[in-house]
């Protein structure tokens, strides 16, 4: 049996990663896109 503070923990950990993951590809998809508009 988990306790409750453990799971909350664990989820609130579990959230900011798919953030983070999610920020990180935003950031590059939009670099990228930068990167493709500027001539060469």
């Amino acid at each position: 049996q988990i306790s409750p503070t453990i799971l909350a923990v664990a989820t609130v950990l579990i959230a900011i990663s798919v953030l983070l993951l999610v920020t990180l590809e935003l950031l590059r998809r939009r670099s990228e896109k930068i990167r493709g508009m500027s001539p060469g």
